[in-house]
């Protein structure tokens, strides 16, 4: 998703991921949750999950891009609570322009893309890192657990040790 399109988006999904959890945290569900728990108690050793995601959709990438999954997830009859299924955003550069997409997305085409590190190429539409595509690193953050620093001239984690590859990066 281009930078300002997900730039202005953004703010608008946290919002409603702010009204859904009032809406799980209050009574108006509690039904709905019974039901879950009561079906969880019959299905034993098994979960059960109540989804809600906000996904866009581009018919030209055929592909939607989540941004936005939580729901309620229960198992053995326990009560269900609220679980989280997003995962960060992260920073490309793709063909000379910055996107923006969950990091375990493609930010060509929006197909399930994970660790880009050890699968270099998507595999839905074929573009690579380092060729067609940079993680764009503008701050000193990991890429790989968010806690640590990495930096130009100290590629290696400073917490979790994960060393980023050069070709792969870009540095803002």
């Amino acid at each position: 998703m281009e930078k300002h399109v997900f730039e202005k988006v953004d703010p608008l999904v946290d919002t409603v991921a702010d009204q859904i959890d009032e809406l799980v945290d209050g009574d108006s569900l509690n039904e709905i949750k019974n039901k879950l728990a009561d079906i969880s108690r019959e299905l034993l050793g098994l979960s059960v999950s109540l989804d809600i995601s906000v996904q866009v959709f581009d018919s030209e990438r055929e592909n939607s891009l989540p941004l936005l999954q939580t729901g309620l997830a229960t198992s053995d009859g326990a009560a269900p609570h609220q679980v989280w299924g997003d995962s960060s955003p992260q920073r490309y550069i793709v063909d000379g322009e910055m996107a923006i997409v969950p990091h375990d997305r493609c930010p060509g085409c929006w197909g399930p893309w994970d660790f880009k590190e050890r699968n270099p190429a998507c595999p839905e539409c074929g573009i690579e890192m380092g060729e067609q595509v940079k993680l764009l690193l503008d701050s000193d953050r990991c890429p790989n657990c968010e806690a640590g620093t990495v930096t130009a001239s100290d590629p290696k984690c400073s917490e979790c040790g994960y060393s980023v590859d050069p070709s792969h990066v870009a540095w803002g």
